[in-house]
């Protein structure tokens, strides 16, 4: 079992994040395989909460065939990090 993931009654499997210090919730995707959603949990979970966090893979283990992580739900995460580290300075 993988942190961030889940089966759906059809089979395929979803991944989503949460970050409540920032009250960010984001749809991370729906995936073919369990591993696919998990890399894309961690890459997300990397943008949110630096190297060092809790993955379900090595970061070495991580494929360098690119980002796994859907190209919508990576603009939406750079727009809520931006946003949420705009109101933390004011």
């Amino acid at each position: 079992k993988f942190v961030g993931v889940r089966q759906r009654s059809s089979g395929r499997w979803v991944a989503e994040i949460k970050d409540t210090t920032q009250k960010i919730r984001l749809w991370l995707g729906t995936f073919d395989t369990a591993e696919d959603a998990a890399r894309a949990y961690d890459e997300a979970a990397c943008m949110l909460r630096g190297v060092n966090t809790r993955t379900n893979f090595l970061p070495a283990a991580s494929p360098s065939s690119g980002s796994v992580l859907p190209s919508k739900a990576a603009r939406t995460l750079h727009q809520r990090l931006k946003s949420a580290r705009g109101k933390s300075s004011s």
